[in-house]
């Protein structure tokens, strides 16, 4: 496994993209099956109900811990409900999200505003 690094800083002396194995960064190498996850249950969290297709919060937090640092800026060019978006924002790291459908204006902008304003669901209590 490997993980690709950025720094998108014009003053950076640095290579601008470097990539890290994994064995000689993470202390605890993480496995293909990721047990802890709860995958069910999650029509209503972070106060969007949506049934089918939304990724758990818990599962977003990882791949974030996993790629970034804080203040990093994570991409979603899927924005669906919003959820990298808000875990994101709860993890102090800068976002964007891009979206085609016309829903966006009730799922992920209203998720986001709720958000923004300290709602504390999902992984809020964690972080």
């Amino acid at each position: 496994m490997y993980i690709v690094k950025s720094d998108y800083s014009k003053d950076a002396k640095a290579p601008r993209v470097q990539v890290l194995f994994a064995e000689d960064y993470l202390s605890i190498s993480l496995c293909d099956l990721w047990t802890n996850i709860n995958t069910t249950g999650l029509e209503a969290e972070g106060n969007v109900e949506l049934k089918n297709g939304k990724k758990p919060e818990s599962l977003i937090e990882t791949i974030i811990k996993l790629a970034t640092n804080e203040s990093d800026i994570v991409l979603d060019y899927h924005l669906g409900s919003g959820t990298t978006a808000a875990v994101a924002h709860k993890m102090n790291r800068q976002y964007i999200g891009i979206e085609q459908m016309d829903y966006i204006e009730t799922l992920a902008v209203e998720r986001l505003k709720k958000v923004i304003d300290g709602e504390q669901g999902g992984i809020s209590k964690a972080v």
